[in-house]
């Protein structure tokens, strides 16, 4: 049940047989609301009768019953949101029932950014905190818990929320390796993706972005980049390749500008004849040419075979 239909319906029941408590004024209203040593369902009463919002934010900020604060709480007027929202925030973050708490982050409406900044780094609920930073949509506030929250899904979940590729590019090439994949997963900038690629310090961030790139020409570059600086990189940037021109081109390259697996990689990929037939002759590099030939005759072979079956 929602919980101010259950105050509302506990309020009504108890009207008539609690008088309001014996309260005869609002000053007794407030003091009955917040002594811990009457029943509850008579402070849910004084609640009640209270009308003065000074005495109300009283009530809602001081009383001893998470049920009596929320109540009062709940009849605070617009000047007053504020509180009802500190009453909120303060019952999410540290009373002892996990649904409570979560009821109670239910309850904040449009709270500011250093609310939920606050929430995502120090509530005690995992869904809490995860749902702070669904909430946002501050970059400045999201790269704060990516630097400061101790929860790593909470930092993840940041940096997800945030929009601007340059900034995520940026995280991504950062010391903060954690939220590097992250960053990578939520960018789709094919140029800002090939940059990390190419020169992200960290490998599995250089792999995450170049799985994610489908441009063959910036794959080629990436391929030829890397083939000194990451082979693991430039064998699997060559794997992506597909188009012939561009494979051959990295077959061609010299010593000087390519280890001989990756132009090896990239013979391997081709189906161009002319063009293996040309490495396989004229390349200055024995095992471009040896792959060469081997490819050469397992795509005749291939060929012959399909011939017969026709």
């Amino acid at each position: 049940m929602d919980i101010k239909r259950f105050f509302v319906a506990a309020l009504l029941a108890l009207a008539g047989g609690f008088a309001l408590a014996g309260c005869s004024s609002e000053s007794d209203a407030q003091q009955t609301a917040k002594d811990a040593s009457i029943p509850v369902s008579a402070r849910l009463v004084a609640v009640a009768k209270l009308t003065d919002q000074q005495r109300l934010e009283d009530v809602a900020m001081n009383g001893a019953d998470p049920f009596v604060r929320v109540a009062a709480a709940d009849k605070l007027d617009e000047r007053h949101q504020s509180t009802a929202r500190a009453v909120f925030v303060d019952l999410a973050m540290h009373d002892p029932d996990p649904d409570f708490r979560r009821a109670m982050f239910a309850r904040l409406t449009d709270p500011p950014p250093d609310t939920l900044v606050f929430i995502a780094k120090v509530a005690p609920d995992a869904d809490i905190r995860l749902a702070a930073v669904e909430q946002l949509t501050d970059e400045d506030s999201l790269l704060e818990i990516m630097g400061t929250a101790r929860d790593m899904n909470v930092r993840q979940a940041a940096v997800t929320r945030i929009a601007d590729p340059a900034r995520l590019a940026e995280i991504a090439m950062g010391d903060r390796i954690d939220v590097h994949e992250a960053a990578v997963e939520t960018l789709t900038d094919q140029a800002l993706l090939a940059q990390i690629a190419a020169a992200c310090t960290y490998e599995p961030t250089r792999l995450a972005a170049l799985n994610k790139l489908t441009d063959q020409t910036v794959i080629a570059g990436i391929a030829r980049s890397n083939n000194n600086f990451n082979q693991k990189v430039a064998e699997i940037a060559v794997g992506k390749l597909t188009d012939q021109a561009l494979l051959a081109s990295i077959a061609k390259l010299t010593d000087n500008e390519a280890l001989p697996f990756v132009r090896v990689a990239a013979v391997n990929r081709l189906t161009d004849q002319t063009a293996l037939d040309d490495l396989a002759k004229n390349n200055s590099n024995r095992f471009v040419r040896d792959a060469a030939k081997t490819r050469l005759t397992h795509l005749r072979r291939q060929q012959e075979l399909r011939e017969q079956q026709e």
